[in-house]
């Protein structure tokens, strides 16, 4: 079984071309503001204050540009149909 499934996997990473991956231009990911540490060590309030819209469309945009996400949750979604089938 463990065989299978590092075939499964390498047959996902092998959609990854990655001359085009490379051209991909890195981005850096988006900075989460958070409260400063004064004002949490006073109240129980959410630490992180969310981003704005601005940032999460730039968060979303560098996400969607490689895909290597989506292909992982394919990948995941593949592995957990053949443990379902091999149990």
């Amino acid at each position: 079984m463990i065989q299978a499934l590092t075939e499964l996997r390498k047959t996902a990473l092998d959609l990854v071309d990655r001359d085009e991956l490379a051209k991909v231009p890195r981005k850096s990911r988006e900075v989460m503001p958070r409260l400063q540490v004064e004002d949490r060590s006073k109240n129980w309030v959410e630490v992180n204050l969310g981003l704005s819209e601005e940032q999460a469309v730039r968060a979303a945009k560098r996400c969607l540009n490689c895909g290597i996400y989506c292909l992982r949750a394919t990948y995941e979604a593949k592995t957990r149909d053949f443990l379902r089938k091999a149990a």
